[in-house]
């Protein structure tokens, strides 16, 4: 479990407005996603997440940077993705129901809002932009994996080192775009 630290209640409501999830949504949509958060502040290196955990909240992420990872037995360290300001981590946990299947582990000091399950899924019935952000989010997620299946089982390790070099260079622009999108498999 992650220690709280205060957090001004302005500063936390200016920062949903950044959150991909709530995007489009107004003032009175982000004062009731506010109403419903519990705001923190974690620190560099801290634990937010650890995989199996049974807390199901899903995090926003309004500012700093936190890496999913997961441990190997033999203790290695499998890094899935970083997350920053404006995304979302923990929702597949907040949807399903079921335990954490990652840990997530604070980069930099970061500001999250933490959504209980019941809230989350009472937002995105109220509010159709909320369900259908998640609904594109979890869209996104599975062609990235879809991606990374293909990339292990059908490329040669070159051609996967190309693959993320060019996914590396387009993040650093800004860009989202998967393998499958760009024609790179020479």
């Amino acid at each position: 479990m992650i220690a709280t630290e205060p957090v001004r209640p302005a500063l936390a409501f200016n920062g949903l407005r950044g959150i991909a999830l709530l995007q489009g949504c107004s003032d009175a949509v982000l004062a009731e996603v506010a109403e419903v958060c519990r705001f923190q502040l974690v620190r560099a290196r801290q634990t937010v997440i650890s995989r199996a955990d049974v807390d199901r909240d899903c995090y926003l992420v309004l500012s700093g940077r936190l890496r999913v990872v997961a441990l190997s037995p033999s203790g290695r360290e499998l890094s899935f993705r970083d997350a920053g300001a404006g995304e979302t981590i923990g929702e597949l946990s907040a949807l399903d129901g079921r335990p954490r299947s990652a840990t997530v582990v604070a980069l930099h000091e970061s500001l999250l809002g933490r959504v209980s399950p019941s809230d989350l899924k009472a937002l995105m019935q109220r509010h159709w932009p909320i369900g259908e952000h998640m609904l594109e989010q979890l869209t996104h997620a599975a062609r990235a994996l879809t991606e990374r299946v293909y990339e292990i089982s059908a490329l040669s390790v070159q051609q996967r080192l190309c693959a993320e070099l060019m996914r590396l260079a387009l993040a650093a622009d800004g860009a989202k775009v998967g393998l499958l999108d760009a024609d790179i498999t020479g």
